[in-house]
């Protein structure tokens, strides 16, 4: 997948698929909460921190951010964190296999 390029003041949206992995076939779920997005500007700085990601559909979650119209340019990232029952995020739910992106995008 190549990377998004993204002008300065515009929004884009990330997008995560959900799904145990182990065993096969992949079957996608939702947590028990919602999954928290937090997006990196290009020197590391927190820009967002732990903000809900909205449900597309079963397994998939949606998160949309509107860049800096001032920059800065460069290579932008963002994780999702899963969150537990008990609120704690997590890499995990219940112990089981997931798939996880880490969306970068490139802003101008």
């Amino acid at each position: 997948m190549a990377l998004r390029v993204i002008r300065a003041g515009k929004a884009v949206t990330l997008l995560w698929n959900l799904a145990q992995t182990v065993p096969p076939p992949p079957v996608t779920f939702d947590p028990p909460a919602p999954p928290t997005v937090t997006i990196f500007d290009p020197s590391g700085n927190v820009v967002v921190s732990a903000q809900p990601a909205a449900r597309v559909q079963s397994g998939l979650y949606a998160f949309t951010f509107v860049t800096p119209v001032a920059g800065p340019g460069g290579i932008w990232s963002a994780w999702m964190d899963l969150i537990d029952a008990n609120g704690v995020p997590s890499g995990s739910v219940d112990g089981t296999d997931l798939t996880k992106a880490t969306p970068a995008f490139q802003v101008v």
